[in-house]
């Protein structure tokens, strides 16, 4: 489950972060709060494609930060890999170059 979201610099966020809970989340809001800059962090996370266009006019870099609970039945098939992990943290960080 995703128990954390946090992005900087992408599109025209400086920064945010969306802490997430059990059961149903649901993003809403007006056209222009940034519900697709959610979706595309996500997506990032997740190994998306980045495209330059996304990157924040003042930036040289982007961020992108995604927080995980593993479940169960990963920690049992990776146990050795995971010594004992409770979460997953995925790092992607995008360059200007």
């Amino acid at each position: 489950m995703l128990h954390q979201l946090e992005f900087s610099n992408l599109a025209t966020f400086e920064q945010a972060r969306l802490e997430l809970d059990a059961g149903l989340n649901i993003l809403s809001g007006m056209s222009g709060a940034g519900k697709s800059v959610v979706l595309m962090a996500l997506k990032l996370s997740l190994g998306g494609r980045f495209s330059q266009r996304l990157l924040r006019d003042e930036a040289s870099e982007a961020e992108v930060r995604a927080l995980y609970e593993l479940p169960p039945a990963l920690k049992v098939k990776y146990e050795e890999e995971l010594q004992g992990a409770e979460e997953l943290l995925i790092r992607r960080v995008f360059r200007r170059e």
